[in-house]
């Protein structure tokens, strides 16, 4: 059951991004969009939620691809809401790399960590997208 809330709210709050992304937005702001959804239903999919004992290694890939692609677009197109992004992400993936450490991050904190850097990404989303006043012109 709560499994099946935060999916709610994270593609809820998904949806919004979409939204903002294709009223507000440029191309850059859809593909980075695109890019969320691909990967939140893509660790949906992988994610096997009654076990938390090891790395979900299907969701790190997923972030670890999101992560290049956040990265890639904020060298290239600054926006603050794209860097607050990827500073999340790379949070999301350190998260998985402890897992992979021995004994340093419990399950229940590893789920934890993962479901709240979601949602809190989630919500950073939208809200940048909501204050996206111009279109983005590409670092020369």
């Amino acid at each position: 059951m709560p499994t099946t809330v935060l999916l709610a709210i994270t593609f809820g709050g998904l949806a919004v991004a979409a939204v903002l992304a294709a009223l507000r937005g440029s191309w850059v702001d859809r593909a980075v969009v695109a890019a969320f959804i691909a990967n939140e239903a893509a660790s949906a999919f992988l994610i096997d939620p009654n076990y938390w004992g090891a790395v979900q290694r299907g969701a790190f890939l997923a972030d670890l691809a999101l992560l290049a692609v956040l990265l890639v677009v904020t060298v290239r197109w600054p926006r603050t809401y794209l860097l607050v992004l990827s500073i999340l992400q790379l949070a999301m993936v350190g998260v998985h790399v402890a897992r992979l450490i021995p004994a340093p991050l419990h399950q229940a904190g590893y789920a934890f960590a993962l479901f709240v850097l979601t949602e809190v990404q989630v919500l950073t989303l939208p809200i940048g997208l909501a204050l996206v006043r111009r279109r983005p012109k590409p670092v020369s």
